[in-house]
Parts: C-alpha cells; structure tokens; sequence
C-alpha cells in the first residue's frame, strides 16, 4: 500500500516480525519515506541463535544488525532457532 506523506513523497510500510516470539524479537516496524534506510534488530533470547533475515522464503542477511533503503512496502521475518 503506498500512501503519500505532506511533502508529496511516498511513504511504505515496513513489517518486521521473529518466526518464533518464544526464541527472539525483532525490531524495525514502521511507516518510513521512500529512500529512508531502515534499521532493523534481532535479539534471541538465552539460548536461542538468530539465524538470518528472510523475505519469504529469500534469505537476506545473517547479520542481527541490518539495515536496507526503502523502495516498497516489505514483510521481513527474523528466523531464530
């Protein structure tokens, strides 16, 4: 869904959610402008390991700490074991 904010730019959707809620949490949620860079945590919790951000079933990144350029609304999800 694309909504436009006062100055006329486009503002996107950016879901971040953990696969798991008992195993980590994961930070970044949020309504950002087009070409704003989102910041996105994951934190597993004791004894748990956070294994990488994925976009359905597209593996993104195996950094916790990770950061990408708005263009799209986007589901991401933390995966954690």
């Amino acid at each position: 869904m694309e909504v436009t904010g006062d100055a006329g730019e486009a503002l996107y959707k950016v879901t971040v959610t953990s696969n798991m809620e008992d195993k980590g949490i994961a930070f970044g949620t949020g309504t950002y402008c087009e070409g704003a860079t989102v910041q996105m945590v994951a934190l597993p919790f004791e004894g748990k390991r956070f294994i990488g951000w994925y976009q359905g079933d597209e593996p993104i990144s195996t950094d916790a700490r990770y950061e990408f350029t708005v263009t799209k609304e986007v589901s991401i999800t933390a995966v954690f074991e």
